[in-house]
């Protein structure tokens, strides 16, 4: 009997509405945890080593945050660890930039894609990216805070964040504070 009334609780807290602590679902969301072996935040890999990565002592909250250099071949692409979602909901995806400039004092470029486990990049190739670089409003003084929501499909389980960095000129972006949770249960601040 006790089996029986403990059973919708234990299901209750392995679901993924239970796993979105405060933090929400990326694990290391505020790169505070080093991998001792790559010597960067834990959970961030540069698809192959194509993209420098490297941790920074300058960050938006904490003591560190994820510096994506500009590769030699002009552009490249940073993911996160894979992140367990819930199908058909909508998620918000928060993260703080920095930008800094490169030797030819130009910026480089960014940009964030979700990669969703049953349909791909969203945005789909040739459309906006869900958060980027803004000349105007990415002039590599401060931090900027960038939001957006999407949704997941009918069959999605997991997906990635994507990080490109385009930048044959140089420079880097620093990504810090990064937020990934249920548009549903976000409070407002």
């Amino acid at each position: 009997m006790k089996t029986c009334l403990l059973l919708p609780f234990a299901l209750l807290l392995s679901s993924p509405l239970m796993a979105q602590g405060p933090d929400g679902l990326v694990k290391n969301h505020d790169m505070e945890e080093i991998d001792s072996t790559t010597e960067v935040p834990a959970g961030w890999d540069s698809l192959g080593g194509k993209v420098p990565l490297a941790t920074s002592a300058v960050a938006h909250e904490g003591s560190h945050s994820l510096e994506i250099i500009a590769p030699e071949s002009g552009n490249g692409w940073v993911r996160s660890a894979r992140i367990s979602v819930e199908p058909n909901t909508t998620y918000r995806v928060r993260a703080a930039f920095l930008v800094q400039l490169g030797e030819s004092q130009q910026l480089p470029y960014y940009g964030m894609r979700i990669y969703l486990s049953d349909s791909g990049w969203t945005p789909a190739d040739g459309e906006p990216y869900l958060l980027g670089s803004d000349d105007q409003k990415d002039d590599g003084r401060e931090w900027k805070i960038k939001e957006a929501t999407f949704q997941t499909g009918e069959t999605t389980k997991w997906l990635y964040i994507g990080i490109l960095m385009t930048g044959k000129h140089g420079g880097s972006v620093l990504l810090d504070d990064v937020l990934l949770e249920r548009a549903d249960l976000v409070k407002e601040e």
